[in-house]
């Protein structure tokens, strides 16, 4: 599981770098990407367009994750400036914690679930044919 907070449409800087100093060690696990913001609280075209945060659909691409989703986060007034402040409350932003424990809590089980579910790496292996030269 990989995710990062978004700011301006993007993952942050250190994630959005990990992704692409990593893409072979990604790619040989199943991956689940999240991305957290207030997206999910102000709705409408805010929402629409966190959907796919840079670096995101060049993810996609290249690792083929097993789901995304995108998540509301937790803010508070000083976590923004008096400019971010006037900005988010003219956009209809509360403060406070909008993280949706019930929903991340089924996400993480889901995962959970296929994990257990899935064949082992030994297994997987044990299972396929000898190659024949």
């Amino acid at each position: 599981m990989l995710g990062s907070a978004i700011h301006n449409g993007r993952w942050m800087p250190a994630a959005a770098e990990y992704v692409r100093r990593y893409p072979p060690d990604l790619a040989r696990r199943p991956l689940w990407l999240f991305s957290v913001g207030l997206a999910r609280v102000l709705g409408g075209p805010f929402e629409r367009w966190s959907r796919n945060p840079d670096p995101l659909p060049a993810v996609r691409d290249l690792l083929s994750p097993v789901d995304h989703r995108l998540l509301a986060g937790a803010f508070e007034r000083e976590h923004t400036s008096l400019l971010g402040h006037l900005v988010f409350r003219a956009m209809g932003g509360h403060y406070g914690d909008h993280r949706d424990w019930q929903e991340i809590d089924a996400w993480a089980e889901g995962i959970a679930h296929r994990l257990l579910s899935a064949p082992s790496e030994k297994e997987h292996h044990r299972n396929q044919p000898a190659a024949t030269e």
